[in-house]
Parts: C-alpha cells; sequence; structure tokens
C-alpha cells in the first residue's frame, strides 16, 4: 500500500495469468468487502503487468482482467510488457523497457 506503482509479473498459461497470480486477483475480494479501508488505498496507483510466454504475441483479451480490476479499484492501468520465449532479449530492449515505465510514472 505504501507504493505508487504495482507490477504484476506472471508467465503466459493457457491464454491467461498464473494459477498462483489468479488466486491473489480472487482474494482482491476482501478488499471491497472485509477490508475496505485498504482496497480505498489503491486509487490512483500505476499498474503494470510483466509477463512472457511462448507465442510471438500476447494472447488476445489476456490484459482484461488486468484492466478491470485495475478500474474497479480507480488505479491507472499503464499497459502491458510481453516477451516471447521465441527470440532472446538484448540489454538495449530492457534499457527500453525500463525506460518505459520510467515514462509512464508521473512522479510527485
Amino acid at each position: 500500500m505504501q507504493h505508487r506503482v504495482v507490477v504484476f509479473a506472471t508467465p503466459v498459461y493457457w491464454y491467461a495469468m498464473s494459477g498462483i497470480l489468479k488466486t491473489f486477483f480472487d482474494r482482491l475480494t476482501d478488499l471491497v468487502t472485509v477490508q475496505k479501508y485498504s482496497g480505498r488505498k489503491l486509487e490512483g496507483k500505476s499498474v503494470f503487468v510483466l509477463t512472457v510466454g511462448s507465442d510471438e504475441k500476447l494472447p488476445d483479451g489476456f490484459e482484461i482482467p488486468f484492466e478491470l480490476t485495475s478500474q474497479y479499484f480507480d488505479m491507472d492501468y499503464k499497459g502491458c510488457i510481453y516477451h516471447s520465449t521465441q527470440k532472446s532479449i538484448s540489454q538495449n530492449e530492457i534499457e527500453d523497457i525500463i525506460n518505459l515505465f520510467k515514462n509512464k510514472i508521473e512522479m510527485p
């Protein structure tokens, strides 16, 4: 709750997030029922998704749970960065990803 940025990282598993992350998302329900005060603290946070998979491109619909969950909690969904295991990643690409994060986060 103390950070401005939330990063979800998961492999693409059968066209969706991993089971472990899905269980985490299912438990977010507590933040709208039992822990409402904590749930309200998510408002305005930036959300990113980092993912990797064996397909050339990210499967259609993969981002929907992240987008809608962010919307529900009034968080700012900034997007998803996907890398295919079909190709290697260069140091320049890693630096581009870091810069993408930096450029999309508003500094106080």
